[in-house]
C-alpha cells in the first residue's frame, strides 16, 4: 500500500516523538520531585490522607503526575500548588503542541512527494 520509504520515515518520525515525549516526562519528573524536596512547590493528592511518602513513592507520585498532564488534561487525583501550577501549565501545552508538531513534520513532506510524482508523471506522458 505506501512504499517501505514512507513506512521507514513515519517509523522514524514515531520513534523520534516516543522518545522525545519520555524524556519531556522524565525531565518534568525531576522538576516535581525537586519542587517537592525543597518545598517550593508541591502535589496534592486528594485520594490518600496525608502521610510522608518515602523517596520511591514521591518519585512514583511525580512520574504518574508527569505522565497524566503530559498525555491528556490530568485526572484530578493530583492537583499541583505553588510554583509547580506553572511548570504544569507548561508541560500541558508542550503535550498539547507535540502531536502537532509531528503532523505538520511528516504532512508537507507528503504534499512535496505527491508533487513531484505528478511532475515525473506529466514528464513521461510528453
Amino acid at each position: 500500500m505506501f512504499p517501505i520509504i514512507h513506512k521507514h520515515k513515519t517509523m522514524t518520525a514515531f520513534f523520534l516523538f516516543s522518545v522525545i515525549y519520555l524524556t519531556l516526562i522524565v525531565l518534568f519528573s525531576a522538576i516535581y520531585l525537586i519542587l517537592e524536596l525543597t518545598g517550593t512547590g508541591n502535589l496534592k493528592e486528594h485520594y490518600l490522607p496525608h502521610q510522608s511518602l518515602s523517596m520511591f513513592d514521591l518519585i512514583g507520585k511525580c512520574l504518574y503526575f508527569s505522565l497524566v498532564t503530559n498525555l491528556s488534561v490530568g485526572f484530578g487525583d493530583i492537583t499541583p500548588f505553588g510554583i509547580a501550577r506553572l511548570f504544569a501549565s507548561m508541560q500541558a501545552f508542550i503535550g498539547y503542541l507535540l502531536p502537532v508538531a509531528l503532523v505538520i513534520h511528516l504532512f508537507p513532506n507528503e504534499v512535496k512527494e505527491a508533487e513531484e510524482d505528478l511532475e515525473e508523471k506529466a514528464k513521461g506522458e510528453n
